[in-house]
């Protein structure tokens, strides 16, 4: 298997926006979610903040606004989604009224179930919990979780189900590992003066064996590409995006 490093360095001019990068222009309404201790990456609206008071389990929604979404972990390698979600809808305390309804789905290609309130919920804004199999048992404070769940308004939920990407839980084994620093400092919390230029080195480590490809298509930023085998030997380049 080859194993590449490339490590690009590019002067990028701040803007008022946090730095974030958008699949697609038609994304710009959206931010993405990435959830190291869960590790799961989520769509949601760009004006979507953290919930305060959720300090064990991550909550996001509009700011002002109670939480629209709610991450936690359960279950083990004993359980399947479809007894999660059906000890959920039973639950005596009714979380979902007294008819909730259970429907089998996939997330990510992963085995999931949704449960769904009945009109009888009693919630201002219904709220619906999708129950999804990780790839691999993933550590949270010491335990072990076979599953994540996701607990969020009816009106959110199908949308962040469709955007649900697992992460590697051992990043040493992901396919692509990305690092990013800014030039004399390490720290990515280090504030800059918007419109000043910036330079950023991103390090992206391929251990798939896939081919990566990187389009770069903005005018006013400079890329500076260095691209290394295993051992630190360089490989020539033509220049071209790639």
């Amino acid at each position: 298997m080859t194993k590449r490093l490339i490590a690009l360095a590019g002067v990028l001019c701040l803007i008022a926006a946090p730095l974030t990068a958008a699949d697609k222009p038609s994304d710009a309404d959206l931010q993405t979610y990435v959830d190291g201790t869960y590790k799961v990456l989520l769509r949601c609206p760009a004006e979507w903040k953290p919930t305060p008071g959720y300090d064990v389990t991550p909550a996001l929604g509009p700011e002002h606004r109670p939480r629209a979404f709610v991450l936690d972990a359960e279950g083990g390698p004993g359980n399947t989604a479809q007894q999660l979600c059906k000890g959920a809808a039973e639950h005596v305390l009714q979380p979902f009224g007294t008819k909730p309804t259970i429907r089998p789905l996939k997330a990510d290609g992963q085995s999931a179930c949704l449960v769904w309130p009945s009109a009888d919920q009693g919630m201002i804004s219904p709220e619906a919990e999708v129950i999804v199999k990780y790839p691999q048992p993933v550590e949270i404070g010491g335990y072990l979780y076979s599953f994540m769940t996701l607990h969020a308004e009816t009106k959110y939920i199908m949308p962040l189900i469709r955007s649900i990407k697992f992460l590697a839980p051992d990043p040493q084994n992901a396919p692509f590992l990305m690092e990013i620093a800014f030039e004399g400092d390490e720290s990515s919390s280090k504030a800059f003066k918007t419109g000043s230029p910036i330079t950023v080195t991103i390090t992206l480590d391929n251990n798939s064996e896939r081919e990566l490809r990187g389009p770069f298509s903005d005018p006013v930023t400079y890329y500076h590409f260095i691209v290394l085998m295993l051992g630190g030997r360089g490989i020539p380049f033509t220049g071209k995006y790639w």
